[in-house]
């Protein structure tokens, strides 16, 4: 049978120098786009503002988008008029939390151990900044973004040992790609942000990795693959063959004897400093597609949004129904459906509370998902507002 004719061949997708864009990178390398009849040109983006900018006014069809970005367009949080819908996830894992050799030693002054968990990692800070309150300055600590998985982890991370971010700590935001450079420069002194920079900077020198997100939330949500919605209202076939060569990019990436090729083909298309020998090892802390990866998961959604009502981002009377549609499950479902993949019952599911591998109801059986518990074990249902 016969493929429905493609409304529009011809596109470009926005990709942001992260091993997150992995799937974008190998689809286009491997040839899945090309199998799908898609014509693909990948346009580098190094901000998340700039992405955002390119996606809402047309000059891409698609990107690797942060997970919090579509519901803050849903708000009017950003100055974007165009909805955003997440239609695909990414990735799972690929962030970390780095510090300065300097702001190291200091929390290892304050009672932390080389190994410690990210929880204990957290209550050091907070002796460190009790004990430098009116004598020192406070740790500049950096997120990618305003409305980012990375800034909403960071808090509350913060937030699990009573610290306040704008109170207690200097919170600033720095692209992925010059996170490494301020880090080195002494302008930050640690950052939260995505595989491969944490890395880079801890063989540089330039910093030490205290946790990744493995560690905080092993299942959490992460990068998405993002479109206008006026466009894929337009384009309903092609955005179908975009998600079935997404789906097979993020298949063939779970296999780790692909993973030396894509960290070629990777560090050829975004990253020229970054050896495919370390982009290689990074590609092992995520995944693409196992354990439904690159399901969009809508209680992702919600967890977000608590979080930022939680924060004064949203009020409270803010209509979470409304922004948590614009992850489109339904949209991905319809096409995971016809390849004969595996498929929750649910778009939402309890999130951060499994310490062990644990089942979903699938729409052919239990379908086991990782463990996936929260730093603190508090499931977004329980985290109340601050």
């Amino acid at each position: 049978m016969s493929k429905p004719a493609l409304e529009c061949p011809q596109l470009t997708l926005g990709v942001i120098p992260l091993t997150d864009s992995a799937p974008l990178v190998v689809a286009e390398a491997a040839g899945f786009f090309a199998a799908e009849g898609l014509d693909v040109a990948l346009a580098t983006v190094r901000s998340w503002a700039a992405m955002r900018d390119k996606l809402a006014s047309g000059r891409i069809e698609g990107a690797t988008l942060l997970a919090p970005m579509p519901l803050a367009a849903a708000f009017g949080l950003d100055p974007v008029a165009t909805p955003i819908l997440t239609v695909k996830a990414l990735s799972q894992g690929g962030s970390g939390f780095c510090v300065t050799p300097e702001l190291h030693a200091r929390l290892l002054e304050h009672g932390a151990t080389p190994h410690a968990t990210p929880l204990e990692w957290a209550a050091a800070m907070r002796r460190l900044v009790e004990a430098g309150r009116g004598s020192r300055t406070a740790p500049t600590l950096a997120h990618v973004y305003p409305y980012s998985t990375h800034h909403y982890e960071l808090r509350y991370w913060l937030a699990s040992v009573g610290l306040h971010p704008e109170l207690d700590l200097n919170l600033v935001t720095v692209p992925p790609p010059l996170m490494v450079q301020q880090l080195e420069a002494g302008r930050i002194d640690g950052a939260w942000v995505g595989s491969p920079w944490p890395a880079l900077a801890a063989a540089r020198g330039a910093a030490t990795v205290l946790f990744d997100k493995r560690q905080f939330w092993n299942g959490g949500p992460e990068k998405v693959f993002a479109v206008a919605q006026p466009w894929a209202e337009a384009h309903p076939e092609t955005l179908a063959a975009l998600l079935r060569a997404l789906i097979a990019a993020g298949r063939w990436l779970d296999d780790p004897a692909n993973h030396a090729q894509a960290a070629h083909w990777l560090q050829a298309t975004l990253m020229p400093d970054v050896s495919p020998e370390l982009l290689a090892r990074e590609l092992k802390t995520l995944r693409f597609h196992a354990g439904l990866a690159g399901f969009p998961w809508r209680s992702h959604s919600r967890w977000l949004l608590e979080q930022m009502r939680r924060w004064k981002h949203l009020p409270a009377s803010a209509d979470v129904e409304r922004a948590a549609a614009s992850c489109r499950s339904d949209l991905y479902r319809s096409v995971a459906r016809a390849l004969g993949e595996p498929l929750p019952l649910s778009d939402e599911k309890p999130e951060g509370v499994h310490d062990l591998p644990y089942l979903v109801p699938g729409e052919s059986g239990a379908l086991q998902l990782p463990a996936d518990r929260i730093m603190g074990g508090m499931s977004y249902e329980a985290t109340g507002m601050a």
